[in-house]
């Protein structure tokens, strides 16, 4: 049953991908239920569709969630705290921080980069 679970996966990251960059974050369930969250962002940080993936089986499957489009990523402290789904805003949360922490090495491999080229002149 999980390669049908796997395979609706694989369709919805292709399909988030064609919309912007994408974002993805996830909670383990363990006696609750478990949560994969999708987004695709703008280049701007705002969000242009959202899916979720929320349950104990694997027949669940990704659903479209409207609430949070044109949100933005970047100002998500104020309206990632009014979810009522602890284990949403738990996906939510670690997607926002992975990407925070991909972009904050991204600039510091930057500012290597330059530094190494200012030696090198």
């Amino acid at each position: 049953m999980t390669y049908f679970q796997v395979k609706n996966y694989r369709k919805n990251t292709i399909e988030i991908r064609k919309k912007g960059d994408m974002l993805v974050g996830q909670a383990k369930g363990g006696f609750k239920a478990g949560c994969i969250v999708m987004m695709a962002l703008s280049p701007e940080g705002e969000i242009l569709e959202t899916r979720c993936m929320l349950g104990r089986t694997v027949f669940k499957k990704f659903e479209i969630i409207d609430d949070f489009d044109g949100k933005n990523v970047f100002e998500s402290k104020d309206w990632v705290k009014k979810i009522k789904n602890e284990q949403l805003k738990k996906a939510i949360s670690t997607a926002i921080k992975t990407m925070k922490d991909q972009m904050a090495i991204m600039e510091e491999n930057k500012l290597e980069s330059e530094q190494l080229e200012v030696k090198d002149n």
